[in-house]
C-alpha cells in the first residue's frame, strides 16, 4: 500500500524550530537533519507499522544521527506526522504534547 504523509501544524512548528536551531548551531547542520528526517519518513512510508506503538493509534520512529523521535498515526492511505520530539523530553511532557494533537 502506498501512504501519503502529512504534517500536522504542531509537527510543522516542530519541524521549523529544530531547523532554525540547528541552523544556527553550524552552517549546513540544518540540511543533514532534514535528510536524514526524510530517509526516516521514506521507511515509515514504506514500512509503518514496524515501528514501537507508544499508544492505541501513535507510534514512534527514531531519527538516525539525531537526537529526535517521529510521533505519528495511520489513518487509512495516510500517515500524519504529530511531532517530532527530542530524546530527551520527559515521558510527561511528550503524553501532553500528543494529546493536544
Amino acid at each position: 500500500m502506498k501512504f501519503e504523509i502529512f504534517f500536522s501544524e504542531g509537527a510543522e512548528k516542530d519541524f521549523n524550530e529544530i531547523t532554525e536551531w540547528y541552523k544556527r548551531i553550524r552552517t549546513g547542520l540544518d540540511f543533514d537533519f532534514i535528510l536524514c528526517l526524510e530517509n526516516e519518513i521514506e521507511l515509515i512510508k514504506r514500512e509503518p507499522l514496524i515501528y514501537k506503538q507508544v499508544s492505541k493509534k501513535i507510534r514512534k520512529a527514531i531519527i538516525h544521527r539525531f537526537p529526535f523521535n517521529v510521533f505519528y498515526v495511520i489513518e487509512e492511505t495516510t500517515i500524519v506526522i504529530i511531532a517530532i520530539s527530542h530524546h530527551k523530553r520527559s515521558k510527561k511532557t511528550i503524553t501532553k504534547k500528543l494529546k493536544r494533537k
